[in-house]
């Protein structure tokens, strides 16, 4: 009797002690996955704001469709690349002043300081994604 007594505790022991180290294992692999979790959703979330503030501009150039149409033709294609986007629209339309009604002016001003802000956020986003090495290649409107 007092030896099954003896095996039933060292049995039992024996589970307490397995079931103690699986869980041990189990709950740093969880945090583990969980950090890589939250890397990727904070990956995702800043790639899904930059995507955003990308069709925000969009609306904007849609929203004054002709307007903008006619800057974009009066754009030199050879520079588009340097400097900061929103300076270039500015740029672009202070050469091309005349041709533009003050009506148009005036909302082609008010569209350019928008898309400064969305530009500095975007920027921003750009920045964070570099920083957590996630970041894909710029896109260009």
């Amino acid at each position: 009797m007092k030896t099954r007594k003896t095996i039933i505790m060292i049995l039992t022991l024996c589970v307490a002690l397995s079931f103690t180290a699986c869980t041990g294992k189990g709950d740093s692999g969880k945090a583990d996955s969980a950090s890589v979790s939250e890397g990727t959703d904070k990956t995702e979330d800043l790639q899904a704001k930059l995507d955003d503030l990308y069709q925000q501009e969009n609306q904007i150039f849609e929203k004054h469709k002709d307007v903008w149409e006619k800057v974009f033709s009066k754009m030199s294609k050879t520079d588009a690349g340097s400097g900061d986007y929103a300076d270039y629209l500015a740029s672009t339309v202070e050469a091309n002043k005349k041709s533009f009604t003050d009506d148009e002016l005036k909302t082609l001003k008010e569209d350019i300081e928008t898309i400064r802000g969305i530009e500095e956020q975007i920027t921003e986003v750009e920045n964070k994604l570099d920083a957590s090495g996630a970041s894909e290649p710029k896109m260009m409107i």
